[in-house]
């Protein structure tokens, strides 16, 4: 009995490091969406630039950028994308198949 039940807490804690390895690659894809995006972008007028910092690491830092909006306030999983108005050129990026938890 002791062996079943070490066997399903392993398997059980494999479903958690799943689950928190494919919540990291998540975010990740979301951050390097939105990167990709400022990367291609024209921005003559610098509104991604005053407002899309990279630099901060704490969790959900995207969801303050301008435009973006998360599915939650502290987690970097991107909803919806608006930035119409800001002077933005360029082709449409592909990269935004990146942003997975867009609508």
């Amino acid at each position: 009995m002791l062996r079943a039940s070490a066997l399903s807490n392993s398997i059980s804690g494999l479903g958690v490091t799943n689950a928190v390895v494919w919540i990291h690659f998540a975010v990740e894809s979301n951050i390097n969406c939105l990167k990709s995006l400022k990367a291609l972008l024209q921005d003559p007028l610098g509104y991604l630039n005053l407002s899309w910092d990279f630099n901060n690491k704490i969790e959900g830092f995207i969801c303050n950028f301008l435009g973006i909006e998360c599915w939650h306030p502290h987690e970097s999983k991107v909803l919806n994308i608006k930035l119409s108005d800001l002077g933005l050129k360029g082709p449409f990026p592909r990269s935004v198949a990146n942003c997975t938890s867009l609508t």
